[in-house]
């Protein structure tokens, strides 16, 4: 799902059980406006990252803690 800054749902997708949500995230914020994506750890893949700095936004996602180099994922 995606939510605007005030947490209203604005779009949301639908998946399998067993399937996980990052698959469908491109989808999600695709001719999205606004400066920053915001996510929990679980959309934490490179690939994302690169879609979500693709359309000129920062990924604020911490870690997975799989991780073995952290990405700082303050905006400050």
């Amino acid at each position: 799902m995606l939510a605007d800054a005030l947490g209203r749902p604005v779009r949301f997708i639908i998946t399998s059980g067993q399937a996980g949500d990052v698959t469908v995230a491109p989808a999600l914020v695709d001719g999205l406006a606004s400066p920053a994506v915001l996510a929990d750890k679980a959309y934490d893949s490179n690939a994302f990252r690169r879609h979500v700095a693709d359309i000129g936004a920062a990924a604020v996602i911490p870690s997975n803690r799989t991780r073995k180099i952290l990405i700082p994922h303050d905006l400050t």
